[in-house]
């Protein structure tokens, strides 16, 4: 029998907004579901479910010095964790684990005084992200020095990373090979564990409920940004709406480009067929009740709004970026980024040709398997690995 394993978890938001941050307290969940110990250091104003979690809730107060101070975020909480563990609140433990670079410093302060490894995660890769807004070009001279700086900041952060971490866990191979283009030494502790499809995120109640024989209803969900390529799923409806008069695009979430996209849709007067949702907080059934999910992002590691597509049954068509390719596999559902003309042919072809939707909606319901595994199970699998093999900070 394999022993228990004590896993320190930090989360100190106060917020869960982002499918990184619902994935991790998922994960949290999830381990101590399989019986292992999890200490949970978490802002006490967090609202959620973990029955069968130690958490240890970090007060206001303990980092109220820090607040009048110019400081990052990461700074703060790695202060707030070093004074609980001063404190007496975790004395001994196996491992600690993080996602992203917020909690990194904390995870590195955990690590260094209780001796123990980290595991990390990365959940996008900044480097790659700052330099597509560079290749978009557009900017000016401010802001592009601006991206330059975050971009050296960041590898920075990756070689830190490197250097710190026992494991490096990457949502997907394009990812891990990105990061280890230029950071070579990491390749013997990087590992890859895709998203999954399970519950409680993606409940039963919910699988296959989409019922559409056709396209009419075209929805695209997250943030309204250069990044997630937003702008050219709008263009290319541009292109298609003067021939399909009943078609519709529902575009769910917020962004600083949302204003500029309205007054562009206003001005082609297609206000009535373009809907901005704002922020929603059901999107399986919201994708659900559409015909086409589209996926126009210029950079995405791993889009959970897939995932959601393939488990409510609703075809969807994706940029190929990223994890993209690994998770829809096949050419009929992918486009290249930045394209709105390739966009604009794939809506047309599925919105004239009853067989090339009916193939789309096909070889997404193909694609569901693929992510019925159990994901927990593949995070202890690497924790293994690592216990034993060191002691914390390299």
């Amino acid at each position: 029998m394999q022993s228990v394993l004590t896993i320190i978890c930090i989360y100190l938001h106060p917020y869960v907004r982002t499918g990184g941050h619902r994935r991790y307290l998922e994960l949290v969940r999830g381990l101590a579901a399989r019986g292992h110990r999890c200490v949970l250091f978490a802002d006490p104003r967090l609202s959620a479910d973990l029955p069968v979690v130690n958490v240890v809730p970090l007060h206001p107060s303990q980092q109220s010095f820090f607040k009048s101070l110019p400081l990052p975020k990461s700074t703060r909480f790695a202060a707030a964790v070093r004074t609980a563990l001063r404190r007496g609140a975790v004395q001994a433990a196996d491992l600690v684990l993080v996602f992203g670079e917020t909690h990194f410093a904390a995870a590195r302060v955990v690590s260094r005084r209780l001796r123990i490894p980290m595991l990390f995660a990365f959940r996008s890769l900044p480097v790659d992200v700052g330099n597509i807004e560079l290749a978009q070009g557009g900017k000016s001279a401010l802001r592009s020095l601006v991206i330059r700086l975050r971009v050296a900041k960041y590898r920075l952060y990756e070689r830190a990373v490197s250097r710190h971490a026992a494991r490096i866990v990457f949502q997907s191979g394009f990812d891990r090979d990105r990061y280890l283009s230029r950071v070579p030494r990491a390749a013997a502790i990087a590992r890859v564990i895709r998203g999954n499809i399970a519950e409680p995120w993606f409940p039963a109640s919910a699988r296959h409920t989409n019922r559409s024989t056709g396209l009419s209803t075209i929805l695209c969900i997250g943030a309204i940004s250069e990044r997630k390529g937003v702008a050219w799923l709008v263009n290319a409806f541009l292109q298609v709406a003067g021939d399909f008069p009943t078609l519709r695009l529902d575009i769910a979430g917020t962004g600083g480009l949302r204003t500029v996209l309205e007054q562009r849709v206003a001005a082609a007067g297609l206000s009535q067929r373009v809907r901005f949702l704002g922020h929603v907080t059901d999107p399986l059934s919201l994708i659900a009740a559409a015909d086409l999910l589209v996926v126009p992002s210029l950079f995405d590691s791993y889009p959970n709004t897939v995932l959601e597509a393939l488990h409510v049954g609703t075809p969807v068509i994706a940029s190929r970026v990223g994890g993209i390719p690994d998770m829809l596999e096949h050419h009929e559902l992918l486009f290249p980024p930045a394209d709105a003309s390739a966009i604009a042919g794939r809506i047309r072809l599925l919105a004239t040709d009853p067989a090339a939707y009916r193939r789309a909606r096909d070889l997404c319901g193909r694609r569901r398997s693929y992510f019925e595994f159990d994901w927990p199970a593949e995070w202890e699998r690497v924790m293994r690995e690592m216990v034993g093999q060191g002691s914390g900070e390299k």
